[in-house]
């Protein structure tokens, strides 16, 4: 008796269905051009679906390419009639981790060495990786906002001194001596600018000497807003081929900026004509993106946002 052939499972997404086939090479096609690594909104725009109106369509994206690697079997090519596959029985595959695709292992997160006393035991068992991202992390465990100031004005390379003049001293940190007077004071050079751009390179170099493509080092840096903690975790999201999460204060999406820039472009100002209906439209539109911002990154986040996007346009990037 010949069992009945089940007609293929025709996936969909966002209501439409596609090729299975048609989402796999989309896919492999973005991992070859950008260093192994997935970012579904662009892979979104590239099988021209609307991630911006369906904020599920990259989830759903993801988990077909997901279903298409594991039923691929021993084929990685569309069966055009021409094309065989392999004749001998194949093993059945063993599931393996979503970075089986890349060329590279995900770095491995040493734990933060303790203050006590190191045995030369341990000490030899630490790689030079391992040591570098102790040495960032106790580093970075309270960053300093004046540092990352400057690394933002620093994204083009190109400016120097932006953070400004150092703080004034605190009353307790003033001179006991009392000032010359006015006639005998000597003008006096201010200090030089720091260098802003090397804050940003050896930021980035940090994570790079870590094994991290420099595409995703810079790309989570700027969905983090410079926040290097923040930014580590991302870039584990990433070499995870999960993207970049969407749901996590402070980590903004090209959906989150969206938003942003839609909710600043209408016309606010008392006066300003609402009995258009595009307008109308418009403002409803950016006072439910400005409900959704506040809920996920609160008001401070917004307003950080809005500065380090000011700073970056600012200097042309």
């Amino acid at each position: 008796m010949v069992s009945a052939v089940k007609p293929p499972v025709v996936p969909r997404v966002s209501g439409r269905s596609f090729d299975i086939w048609d989402v796999k090479e989309a896919v492999s096609r973005y991992e070859q051009e950008h260093d192994g690594f997935r970012d579904w909104e662009a892979i979104c725009e590239a099988l021209d679906l609307n991630w911006l109106e369906d904020k599920d369509v990259t989830n759903q994206l993801a988990k077909v390419s997901n279903q298409a690697a594991k039923n691929s079997g021993g084929t990685s090519h569309r069966d055009d009639g021409q094309r065989q596959p392999p004749s001998h029985p194949a093993a059945t595959p063993a599931v393996e981790p979503e970075t089986q695709d890349f060329a590279f292992e995900p770095p491995q997160t040493p734990e933060i060495p303790t203050d006590g006393p190191r045995t030369p035991e341990s000490e030899s068992d630490v790689t030079p990786s391992q040591q570098l991202l102790s040495e960032f992390l106790r580093r970075e465990a309270t960053p300093n906002p004046a540092e990352r100031h400057v690394a933002v004005a620093a994204w083009t390379d190109s400016v120097r001194g932006i953070a400004g003049p150092p703080p004034a001293p605190r009353p307790a940190e003033l001179p006991s001596t009392p000032a010359p007077p006015a006639g005998r004071r000597r003008r006096r050079t201010p200090p030089a600018p720091s260098p802003a751009g090397p804050v940003l390179q050896d930021l980035v170099a940090r994570f790079v000497a870590l094994k991290y493509p420099r595409k995703v080092v810079e790309k989570a840096l700027q969905a983090t807003s410079m926040d290097a903690a923040r930014a580590g975790h991302v870039m584990e999201h990433m070499m995870a081929a999960r993207g970049i999460p969407s749901d996590e204060r402070g980590v903004w999406t090209s959906a989150d900026d969206a938003g942003l820039q839609l909710h600043d472009s209408v016309r606010w100002a008392v006066g300003a004509p609402v009995d258009d209906v595009d307008e109308r439209e418009k403002r409803q539109r950016a006072r439910r993106e400005l409900s959704r911002l506040t809920q996920k990154h609160g008001l401070e986040g917004i307003r950080a946002r809005r500065k380090f996007c000011q700073s970056v346009e600012a200097r042309g990037a």
